[in-house]
């Protein structure tokens, strides 16, 4: 029974690899279409976690970028391409030591969910600020044709895919 555990668990992490929910109001996720097939389209988000949308100048803001995966897909490898941006703050990178698998419900699916990122922001100017997306690349298997001629064997297709969490606007108080 252990061992059956050690098992699931490290086929969990090898078919998400490494990486992870509230969706704030003006947060939605997006795939570029031009590197993407059908097959991804609503099956991984990468969505902004933000503490607040108000801080006043001084005051420090968490955000977390969660990356959620749709159960039928396999994510083999993920790389962050381009790191948002924080015009108007000072900010930190909070170092992930160990990575786990949630599972949350979004949209009305079921999704296994990694923090792949956590940054401390202390904003040093007031306004509108806005943060820039994070931009992920990823490799994964999505289920392809089902061969019914040799059973019910599922053949996987690789797919490498472009994820980017939308902007979002924080407004800063002096």
């Amino acid at each position: 029974m252990k061992l059956m555990k050690h098992i699931l668990l490290l086929f969990m992490l090898f078919t998400v690899s490494v990486s992870s929910a509230n969706e704030t109001k003006a947060l939605r996720s997006s795939i570029t279409k031009d590197s993407v097939s059908n097959s991804l389209e609503g099956k991984v988000h990468l969505l902004m976690k933000v503490s607040s949308d108000q801080v006043s100048v001084d005051e420090d803001l968490h955000i977390e970028y969660r990356f959620y995966v749709s159960q039928d897909i396999g994510i083999s490898s993920w790389s962050i391409e381009e790191d948002p941006t924080y015009d108007g703050f000072n900010y930190e990178t909070v170092k992930l030591d160990k990575l786990s698998i949630e599972y949350e419900m979004y949209k009305g699916e079921r999704y296994r969910v990694i923090v792949i990122k956590k940054d401390i922001l202390r904003a040093i100017e007031s306004g509108d600020i806005v943060i820039k997306p994070l931009e992920l690349q990823i490799e994964a298997e999505v289920p392809g044709k089902k061969d019914i001629e040799d059973g019910f064997r599922l053949s996987l297709t690789h797919v490498t895919a472009t994820v980017i969490s939308n902007a979002l606007k924080i407004k800063v108080k002096s």
